[in-house]
């Protein structure tokens, strides 16, 4: 196998282990604060929440990764991660609240995901499916393999089929992508594919916005990242309001309520919330192509703004009442 270059990505990754002391929705709260406050920092890639459990942690991590190890302590050092972190210790109060971080230059956390569409010559199925038995057995033997889904054309979409591609880290994504072999499978596939698109989901969030299958380009990483702030805000505000109390007084276990805590915000944010939002906002997340530029991304970021300062005042209102 080819020794291929490592991929420029580094990760800057944040641990919090909270106390009994403070709320889930308000630790949920801050951590998307953390993680969408990177979003707009120059040399941004993706980023991901994980709860506790996942690759044997009992913390909540923060994956944000960058371009390069500059930009990452750039973020790291910056005025707004600063603030966020004084912010959490305001929360916490007497709370023993720790928060640790590292930059890590192997992206060993975390994963990949790429959309892989690929448009068949008419009458050359059969050629392309058994070309799709190869590649993927040489795929799922490469280090950090994590799993793939194959899609056959949809009705109206002759001759498109899409994979979704996933790796444990992006390096291992990458490692594949650059490997010999898989340069070899795709010198093998000019004889009867047309073309073949790709699209990495690098949003914590994929699914809900529009992708270039859509709309010719994926959706901003910062308008994807507005939209689940104004989204998710309200949510966690009626958690609060009605949840919290509710856990508190039938006396349910800390790692229940935040289980359930969990699932309800999921839940409301993926059916209720982000389907709404991506309706109404569907003329930004993918305006047409003549009105693609800096005055439509402008208005919609205005709007975007005073519905959360909106969010906000209702919030405070309900709160000191």
């Amino acid at each position: 196998m080819e020794k291929v270059k490592p991929l420029a990505v580094v990760t800057l990754v944040t641990r919090l282990e909270k106390s009994e002391g403070i709320e889930s929705s308000t630790v949920t709260d801050w951590l998307v604060a953390m993680l969408m406050g990177g979003v707009k920092s120059p040399g941004f890639w993706s980023g991901e929440i994980l709860p506790p459990g996942r690759h044997h942690s009992d913390n909540w991590t923060v994956l944000q990764r960058f371009k390069t190890m500059e930009q990452a302590e750039a973020w790291r050092n910056s005025s707004a991660r600063k603030i966020l972190l004084e912010q959490l210790k305001d929360i916490s109060c007497k709370s023993e609240t720790k928060v640790e971080d590292e930059i890590t230059s192997d992206a060993s956390v975390g994963s990949a995901v790429t959309a892989i569409v690929t448009a068949v010559k008419p009458s050359m199925e059969e050629e392309y499916w058994a070309w799709e038995h190869k590649i993927h057995a040489a795929q799922a033997k490469f280090p950090g393999f994590g799993g793939v889904y194959v899609q056959p054309p949809a009705p109206g979409k002759p001759g498109q089929w899409t994979t979704l591609l996933r790796f444990d880290t992006p390096q291992g994504l990458e490692n594949w992508f650059e490997s010999t072999e898989r340069r070899e499978l795709l010198t093998e596939a000019n004889k009867f594919v047309d073309n073949t698109r790709f699209h990495q989901v690098a949003s914590t969030f994929p699914g809900f916005f529009p992708g270039e299958e859509e709309c010719g380009r994926p959706t901003p990483k910062w308008k994807a990242a507005l939209m689940v702030l104004i989204g998710l805000f309200p949510v966690l505000e009626v958690l609060r309001i009605v949840y919290t109390p509710w856990a508190a007084a039938i006396h349910i276990r800390l790692v229940l309520a935040l289980a359930l805590s969990t699932v309800l915000s999921v839940s409301m944010v993926s059916f209720v919330t982000m389907p709404l939002l991506v309706k109404i906002f569907a003329w930004w997340l993918a305006p047409a192509k003549e009105k693609d530029n800096i005055g439509t991304d402008l208005k919609g970021l205005a709007i975007v703004v005073v519905i959360f300062m909106c969010e906000i005042l209702a919030a405070w209102q309900i709160l000191v009442q």
